[in-house]
């Protein structure tokens, strides 16, 4: 089978956005009182530029959605490997007797209540709504469609802004948005601009750029909350997600398609992207980030960033091959189940 090479190189830079997001997140939550002011503005230039992660990953996935929507295997493949995932920690944490709380056993254990993996139940419901939305989209002219997108995305700017009585909120925010985001790329599919990628590029470190200015400016102007400017419902983030898309995406002629046996390194690090996401955020394995981050505290100014970087890039390749055992399994369990399913349809 093809795969398109613009596409599976724009997921492996979602994952390690992912990563170094998450390690980058970790190095504050934990030491920030302690960091210097080099590490800060280093700190905040990489949440900056890696903020979009998510985003990627789901515009990843629609491309491909839109062409052929899942079908079982895809749903049975996702929740054998974050069950394996989820246990396999929980085993090696009790080995090496590490601490955890009764919450995160729980999460280990049931690793979709508390949203211990948020990302992946909620893309399990946009997996479940991808043939409703596509029949939907192959109805509309590309005039209603942009319609239909501007409306979604009105109402992914008014969900956060609900108060927090409401329980459902955050589950509707994220699934919300990832239709906005499903609806975005099937307006990109449709639409015939063709603008240089050095162009999109350009607007990614812009809003990149317009982050991090907006984070120091709240902070000036003393703004409680200016840590957490950064939000997954952002336009600033949202355009800063679609312009590195598009950067890739515009390059798709000149990439071209490759059959996954030529590239073997990058077909490795794209088939085991959810399971690098995984096992870098078990609710136990992900406490001890810190005992590496502790290392770079020393080191000032752009080697920090630099020792971020680096860890971020050890955590994502080991992790990938800490997968490929599991993504076996989760074949074998996916087969099994397959034949077990295609057995009763028949009787």
């Amino acid at each position: 089978m093809k795969r398109e090479v613009w596409l599976d190189k724009l997921k492996v830079v979602a994952t390690i956005f992912v990563v170094l997001l998450h390690v980058n997140g970790y190095a504050y939550d934990t030491f920030g009182n302690s960091m210097s002011s080099s590490q800060l503005i280093c700190m905040n230039v990489i949440e900056a530029a890696a903020y979009c992660a998510i985003h990627l990953f789901v515009m990843c996935g629609a491309f491909i959605m839109l062409e052929k929507s899942p079908k079982s295997k895809n749903f049975i493949a996702i929740y054998s490997q974050t069950w394996i995932v989820c246990i396999i920690g929980l085993v090696a944490a009790i080995a090496m007797e590490l601490a955890f709380s009764k919450v995160q056993l729980i999460q280990s254990i049931f690793p979709f209540i508390g949203r211990a993996y948020w990302f992946v139940s909620d893309y399990l419901v946009l997996m479940f709504l991808a043939p409703f939305l596509n029949k939907l989209i192959h109805d509309l002219a590309n005039r209603e469609l942009l319609k239909l997108t501007i409306i979604v995305a009105l109402i992914v700017s008014i969900l956060p802004l609900l108060p927090s009585e409401f329980i459902w909120k955050e589950n509707c925010c994220g699934i919300t948005l990832f239709i906005f985001l499903y609806l975005i790329v099937a307006c990109v599919k449709t639409s015939k601009i063709k603008i240089n990628a050095y162009i999109y590029f350009s607007v990614y470190i812009a809003c990149s750029m317009l982050l991090v200015l907006s984070y120091y400016l709240l902070a000036k102007l003393n703004v409680a909350s200016s840590r957490y400017f950064y939000s997954y419902y952002n336009p600033i983030v949202i355009l800063q997600a679609l312009s590195l898309f598009m950067c890739f995406y515009s390059q798709s002629n000149r990439m071209g398609v490759y059959i996954p046996k030529d590239k073997k390194v990058l077909t490795l690090s794209v088939d085991n992207s959810l399971l690098c996401y995984l096992l870098h955020m078990h609710p136990i394995i992900k406490n001890y980030y810190s005992g590496g981050v502790l290392n770079f505290l020393n080191i000032k100014g752009i080697g920090y960033a630099f020792a971020i970087i680096a860890f971020a890039l050890c955590v994502f390749c080991g992790c990938t091959f800490l997968g490929i055992p599991i993504k076996r399994l989760s074949e074998l369990i996916v087969n099994k189940t397959d034949q077990y399913i295609k057995r009763g349809n028949n009787v």
